[in-house]
């Protein structure tokens, strides 16, 4: 009789969950007030209209992910079509682009944290307070990692709760307290278009997540789609529902610049009620953004392990590929962890850091729009057109990305463009001694 492995693989819920828990976070929590100043009546209905033009790269990922149910996800995709080249291209780019957005997102918790006063003021130097603790989460982040699955069954049930708080109390309030006139509080501007399309379409930016993570969900071939499309569709509702209650509710103050916790004054006048309400809904939503880096942190380690698996990487292949006893690839998750801890030393310039990480990801979609359109045994009698549109989606997504780099000034990205040199480099080292 064989031994019982300890070793548990991520049920279809949990994979819905940490998608959920991974997109809806900082995007839409600061983009929702930013739509509604500028879409007006038509806000709710943005994210819908809009985020339907992810549905094909969506599509092409899934179709991807059926086929090639492995860690990795984009790396692996890239890799089997295009090419080990592409794969390392796109998988690279992916995994520091996601590190480097996550630093920021990290440094945005501790600073949420230590405004709503959550944690101690430990130095007099509020800079120097501000790192510690951003180091602090870091550590818990790497630790938390390192468990493994069971950690995560835990940490993102508890993430799922708190995250909805806010979300659950505007969506039960909105029929009883909202009033459909108050959408019209706020006017429509004539360019809502091209303003609210960058902000909505990166609000589902990290639905592909759980893909790197396929050879880890049970019966990846089949749920790792279904966990991408169910948590697609969920996002999308949940983003279009709450917007609309939030603008029924508040009206012209749904555009303010917080305006999640001023639900609260709708359902009690007690200052003290009203007080710690809005310390809730302030801590729910940082929590959000817990869930979003804590998601991202534990797939992103899969895409450098798969990497050092096809001898992508310098060094001894074994050095990145080793797995600990929760079966997580131990210094995958330390490379990944110092990659953050270097880029919080940066974080004082969060739009170019994001811009860093919007095009790393943007490039990886790029190449897994390519790749889609040239796959082999793909299941759907549409693939030229999905493939077209899912090229379309990803080209625009880049577009905004590099229209941003060119706004706000092209030396933004160099240290990106650095790091993927390198990157390429080191490739064609380990390629060479071949």
């Amino acid at each position: 009789m064989k031994p019982k492995s300890t070793y548990k693989k991520i049920p279809l819920w949990l994979a819905i969950i940490t998608n959920i828990n991974i997109v809806i976070g900082s995007a839409f929590f600061v983009g929702a007030p930013k739509i509604a100043r500028v879409a007006g009546a038509i806000a709710p209905l943005t994210w819908i209209i809009i985020g339907s033009l992810m549905i094909p790269l969506i599509a092409a990922i899934v179709q991807l992910a059926n086929r090639f149910p492995f860690a990795g996800g984009v790396y692996v995709y890239a890799q089997r079509t295009l090419g080990r080249f592409a794969g390392f291209l796109s998988g690279w780019g992916y995994f520091v682009g996601m590190a480097i957005g996550n630093a920021v997102v990290l440094h945005q918790i501790t600073k949420g944290l230590l405004h709503i006063g959550f944690l101690p003021t430990l130095w007099a130097n509020p800079t120097i307070n501000i790192f510690a603790f951003d180091f602090i989460l870091l550590f818990g982040l790497t630790a938390a990692s390192l468990r493994g699955i069971s950690v995560l069954k835990t940490l993102q049930i508890a993430i799922t709760i708190f995250t909805f708080i806010p979300l659950l109390l505007i969506t039960v309030l909105t029929p009883f307290l909202g009033k459909f006139e108050n959408l019209f509080a706020i006017p429509t501007q004539p360019a809502w278009l091209t303003i609210t399309t960058p902000l909505i379409l990166f609000a589902y930016v990290g639905i592909e997540s759980c893909c790197a993570i396929a050879h880890s969900i049970e019966n990846g071939k089949k749920n790792t789609g279904k966990a991408t499309y169910i948590s697609f569709a969920i996002t999308m509702g949940v983003y279009a529902l709450v917007q609309y209650g939030l603008m029924a509710l508040l009206g012209s103050d749904a555009g303010s610049e917080h305006p999640f916790g001023l639900v609260v004054s709708k359902i009690t006048t007690n200052p003290q009620m009203i007080f710690w309400g809005r310390k809730l809904v302030d801590f729910s939503i940082i929590v959000s953004y817990i869930g979003a880096v804590y998601g991202i942190f534990f797939s992103n380690n899969w895409n450098l392990y798969a990497m050092a698996k096809d001898g992508c990487i310098a060094g001894k292949e074994t050095f990145f590929t080793t797995l600990n006893k929760a079966k997580m690839p131990f210094w995958s998750v330390l490379v990944q962890s110092a990659i953050m801890g270097i880029f919080i030393f940066f974080t004082n310039s969060e739009d170019a850091l994001m811009n860093m990480n919007d095009l790393g990801v943007f490039i990886a979609y790029v190449v897994i729009a390519i790749a889609f359109g040239i796959a082999k045994n793909i299941s759907t009698g549409y693939t030229w057109l999905i493939g077209i549109l899912a090229l379309i989606s990803a080209s625009l997504l880049l577009g905004i990305c590099i229209r941003q780099f060119i706004t706000e000034g092209i030396m933004g990205a160099l240290p990106f463009i650095g790091i993927l040199v390198v990157g390429i480099a080191s490739y064609m080292y380990t390629q060479k001694l071949k």
